[in-house]
């Protein structure tokens, strides 16, 4: 070869590798840059055709190629190709999956191996063949196979050329690949929020997490409406925090945070909160205090659910365990308002208990003196 083609080669050279390395950084789909590769391998490089196919691993250990250009539409569909250890030596481009080194091959070949890949050739119409491993973690999962129509198409520049190529393309299909699984693991956080959020919100329900050393408050968004106030309200802190809580009620909420920080006690309280337009609401919380490797607290995480339903119910209930006068004529009750009302009505509207109606032994036989009622 003269200089002058030598020249002329070099020149090719780079500029396929100009185009060659926008392609890896524009495409982000993995078929869309295959597809792109093989059509500029031989649109720009002026070679026969070229292929990427990938090494499955089924129990057959076959070769599907994905993206091709140069070939009849459905060629490579019609090739068994497979990189198990009885058929790897069939073509190049098994091969070069099943070695992970480069495999190249020209009609000038006499080696007896390589009689398949003449007959191949020969069917196609191209004179030599250069099978590239893709590799990841010395591991070959694909090869990039470029077939020529002349015989000796690939000198030593051009398969190192070639060889650096492969290893840049494998690169590429192997960030595109992290970046799915990385997206895929977004979108199972993002509907596992949602779906917290959804539960937290039915259950009245929030989430904090507290910075000790700066006092930062950080709250789910399903903590602010428990204290009656939007994300958007103002920025929230440990002593905001503390305000939101009656005067009266505060010194016992401060108390049992500090005993959880610097006691190491447990932090399960339940107090009540006034909220901006006044209403008065009952909070349940438990925390966990983080520390570093020295023991010193840093962080104090926890959960915060609205027990005012629940309060307001024992609150009634408790009405009945008081002094409560019934009339000993009628038999009804007299409420802390003055009124009175049908003892069953009062104790069911009262309390959780529940009527089942039948008649006592004595009723019975005043009632029914002629008949033998067992109860």
């Amino acid at each position: 070869m003269g200089l002058e083609d030598q020249s002329r080669l070099a020149l090719r050279r780079s500029r396929l590798s100009s185009e060659y390395a926008k392609t890896l950084v524009r495409e982000k789909n993995e078929l869309v840059l295959s597809t792109k590769i093989c059509q500029l391998i031989v649109e720009r490089g002026g070679y026969f055709c070229a292929w990427l196919a990938f090494a499955e691993a089924d129990k057959d250990k076959n070769i599907r190629a994905i993206a091709q250009t140069g070939l009849e539409d459905g060629y490579l569909d019609s090739v068994k190709m497979s990189w198990s250890e009885a058929a790897f030596r069939d073509h190049a481009t098994s091969m070069a999956i099943r070695t992970g080194t480069s495999q190249s091959w020209s009609i000038l070949d006499a080696e007896p191996s390589a009689l398949p890949w003449q007959k191949e050739a020969e069917r196609n119409g191209y004179e030599a063949s250069l099978a590239l491993p893709l590799m990841i973690d010395h591991q070959a999962f694909a090869a990039l196979t470029i077939c020529a129509s002349n015989a000796g198409a690939f000198c030593r520049e051009d398969i190192l050329f070639w060889e650096a190529c492969a290893e840049d393309l494998a690169f590429a299909i192997q960030c595109l690949r992290h970046e799915v699984r990385q997206r895929q693991t977004e979108q199972g956080l993002r509907k596992n929020e949602k779906r917290d959020a959804l539960a937290q919100q039915a259950a009245k329900t929030g989430t904090w997490e507290w910075d000790i050393r700066t006092g930062s408050l950080d709250w789910s968004k399903q903590t602010y409406p428990l204290f009656g106030l939007r994300p958007d309200d103002s920025e929230i802190t440990y002593e905001a925090f503390l305000k939101c809580i009656p005067s009266e009620d505060r010194p016992h909420v401060e108390a049992s945070v500090n005993a959880a920080v610097y006691e190491g006690k447990a932090y399960d309280i339940e107090h009540p909160v006034q909220c901006p337009d006044g209403t008065l609401r009952w909070m349940s919380e438990r925390g966990d205090v983080i520390r570093d490797k020295d023991g010193n607290p840093i962080r104090m995480v926890g959960v915060v659910q609205d027990i005012t339903e629940r309060k307001q119910s024992l609150e009634q209930t408790k009405t009945l365990s008081g002094i409560m006068p019934i009339c000993s004529n009628c038999k009804q009750i007299r409420d802390a308002q003055g009124k009175w009302h049908q003892i069953e009505t009062y104790i069911r509207d009262h309390s959780s208990a529940k009527f089942s109606h039948s008649i006592c032994p004595g009723c019975a036989k005043n009632l029914y003196p002629d008949y033998d009622l067992k109860m």
